[in-house]
Order: structure tokens, then sequence, then C-alpha cells
């Protein structure tokens, strides 16, 4: 059997005149790749405006009442209000969200790889919030599994696996 995960076509004629369907680069049928590519930016539309729109209320709000955040949060760590977090998450999380969203929608050759950095990004700011406020909240594991899922459209999007 021929390996076709690489070929840039979609159809294919063998020596018998049968027309058999070949994955194209993102080894993936052309209409699953249009999914694909629409639940990406979907994914990353959503992290990119919560992100931008959390951390704003953060940096509007700086003692967290509008979030419903309370100060006490941050006791054990460097930061006396929300406004530096909230900085760190509109631009880092939000930005990079922000920059892949535009490159797929551009269809720019680095979308995916800057796809991967908004999920790798999201996820690191998870598990640093974690980390420093001790405390698990269950939107920091949706946000974690939406991390997962771009990482994984990403990856496959880029041609790394076959499904």
């Amino acid at each position: 059997m021929m390996n076709v995960s690489r070929l840039n076509v979609a159809f294919h004629k063998i020596s018998s005149g049968t027309t058999v369907v070949l994955y194209d680069s993102c080894n993936c049928l052309r209409l699953n790749c249009k999914v694909m590519r629409l639940l990406l930016f979907l994914l990353l539309a959503f992290i990119a405006l919560s992100a931008v729109a959390s951390g704003m209320m953060m940096l509007c709000y700086p003692d967290g009442s509008f979030l419903g955040f309370s100060v006490t949060l941050l006791k054990d760590t460097v930061f006396q209000s929300f406004a530096i977090p909230g900085i760190i998450l509109a631009v880092a999380v939000g930005g990079t969200s922000l920059i892949a969203v535009v490159l797929n929608v551009l269809a720019h050759p680095m979308r995916y790889n800057w796809a991967i950095a908004a999920a790798v990004v999201l996820a690191g700011w998870i598990f640093v919030q974690i980390t420093l406020i001790n405390t698990l909240h269950w939107l920091q594991f949706v946000y974690l599994l939406l991390a997962l899922m771009v990482l994984l459209l990403s990856w496959q999007l880029k041609g790394k696996w076959v499904v």
C-alpha cells in the first residue's frame, strides 16, 4: 500500500482507472480540514477574547472585585493587586492567541506554529496560576482542555500525524 499522507492532491487515478481519494498535506480529507480549521479559529478567538477582556478587567479593577476575586488570593505571591497579572494575561495569553487568529484568517504559513505557541502559553499561564495561588477552580480545567484541543488541532493540521 502506498503512503499517501504527504501528497498534495485530493484524488489520484490508479492504473486500473479507479479514482482513489488521497489525503492532502494536512493528513485529512479536505472537508475535515475545513472543519478543523474552523474549530481552531473559534477556539483561538474565544481564548483571545476572554483573555484580553479578563486582563483588562483585572487592570481596571486591580482589587479583583469586578471578577469576584479577593486580593487574599495573592497573599503568597509577589503581586499586591491583580493589575500586573491582568497585563500578563492580556498581553501574553490574549496576544499570542490574537496573533494566531489573525494568521489563521490570513492562511499564513506560520499559523499553526503560532496556535501551538498560544496553547503552550495558555497552559503555562494556568499552571503558574495554580502554583502561585494554591487554589483550583473548574475554569482552570476548562482552559487547560481548550489549550490541549488547540495544541492537538494545530499539530494535526501541520501534518504531524494521521488520524
